[in-house]
């Protein structure tokens, strides 16, 4: 799964100076942190703590620098204690 990329830097041909969002983080962060700025957010601390980054970078090969791991499966995984499906209702969308 990519990050997302939120700035291309000097050189839009090159990934090294990109500043990315990590995978986990990027969805999550698309409703749960409206202010990226803002350090301070509870979301945001939560996702940075485990694993989240909000200002990685590019290796040559496009990979994220660094390549943290987002634990948010423990929590957030199927069958678990925040199951994303659940808490959120996926499946009971009218237009899934």
């Amino acid at each position: 799964m990519l990050g997302t990329t939120i700035d291309v830097g000097a050189d839009p041909a090159s990934p090294i100076d990109d500043v990315v969002i990590s995978p986990n983080a990027s969805v999550c962060s698309s409703c749960h942190v409206p202010d990226l700025l803002d350090v301070t957010n509870p979301a945001r601390l939560h996702m940075e703590q485990n694993g989240g980054n909000f200002a990685a970078t590019k290796n040559p090969d496009g990979s994220l620098n660094p390549a943290d791991v987002e634990s948010c499966a423990l929590c957030h995984g199927p069958g678990r204690s925040a199951d994303v499906k659940e808490v959120h209702g996926v499946g009971d969308f009218q237009f899934n």
